[in-house]
């Protein structure tokens, strides 16, 4: 009997621990279900063509003839507290103000990364005479991998300039990932931010593509989308000036016709229309920078 009733004993141990595994799985689901479908329901869905609002009052023309300036560069510190974002972001403000022209990749808005602290609103600040224009790349309340701090990312392309911009507008790259892989990856796009010229427009434009990594066609097709836009810009006359991270050494990248390159030994750069003279290029803190005259 003492036997039977040990063997009973651990059956029915056995069916608790079982029912107790199910339970926690169930749970485990659930849970995996609503974050997916928390982030679903709060993910970014930008337009394929948005207006970009400017802030600043600035005043500078640009003309023919003269050299001018631009940097291209990008954020991925790490910071121990608020006040080191804010030391950062007037460091990188000291450097910037230095060109006429800055593109920023990597601006954190008031997200846990940043203690709160709103990378967009700092380098204004640091650099006033700037008209700045910020558009988003990456809205997501989840990031389950590649963030030292997961909850909240909202983070963009940032481009300042001693010009008023005429028009600007973010741009969506029509080729994406799968659904649900998208749903936790950047929604890649371009700007472009348009400037008066006497008789003539330039238009500057930002991108920040991710890695080639295995994708490559679909880097390849965010490519095509990117030459076809600017080769119709320069078909009206336009300057045209692109900068930004291209997700492969620039060297490699072969550009539109009647377009140019240039770039640093790390392979960051600018590509620019046949009216747009290269003065000089070099490396600069965290990207690359360019004199350029208009022509």
């Amino acid at each position: 009997m003492g036997g039977r009733y040990r063997y009973t004993g651990r059956k029915h141990t056995l069916r608790k621990l079982g029912v107790a595994l199910g339970a926690l799985g169930a749970v485990g689901v659930t849970l995996c279900v609503l974050v997916f479908a928390y982030v679903a329901i709060t993910d970014y869905r930008p337009g394929e063509s948005e207006k970009i609002t400017p802030r600043g009052e600035v005043s500078a023309a640009l003309a023919r003839g003269v050299e001018y300036s631009i940097i291209s560069a990008d954020i991925q510190a790490s910071y121990k507290d608020k006040d080191a974002v804010s030391a950062a972001m007037s460091a990188l403000g000291g450097t910037l103000v230095a060109y006429d022209f800055a593109l920023v990749r990597g601006v954190d808005q008031s997200t846990a990364a940043t203690f709160g602290a709103d990378m967009c609103a700092l380098l204004s600040d640091a650099m006033p005479g700037y008209e700045s224009l910020f558009a988003a790349d990456t809205r997501v309340p989840f990031v389950p991998f590649g963030e030292k701090r997961s909850w909240g990312v909202r983070r963009g392309l940032l481009t300042m300039s001693r010009t008023p911009s005429t028009e600007s507008v973010r741009l969506a790259f029509t080729a994406q990932e799968p659904y649900f892989k998208q749903l936790f990856l950047s929604d890649v796009c371009f700007t472009v931010a348009r400037y008066a010229l006497p008789e003539g427009q330039l238009a500057v434009i930002q991108l920040r593509l991710p890695p080639v990594g295995e994708n490559e066609p679909l880097w390849n097709d965010r490519l095509t989308q990117l030459w076809g836009f600017v080769k119709t810009e320069a078909a009206q006359g336009k300057h045209v000036l692109i900068g930004g991270g291209w997700g492969r050494t620039l060297s490699d990248i072969p550009c539109p016709e009647d377009f140019a390159a240039s770039w640093t030994e790390s392979g960051e750069g600018f590509v620019y229309s046949a009216n747009v003279e290269l003065a000089e290029i070099g490396a600069a803190d965290g990207g690359a920078a360019m004199r350029f005259v208009l022509r």
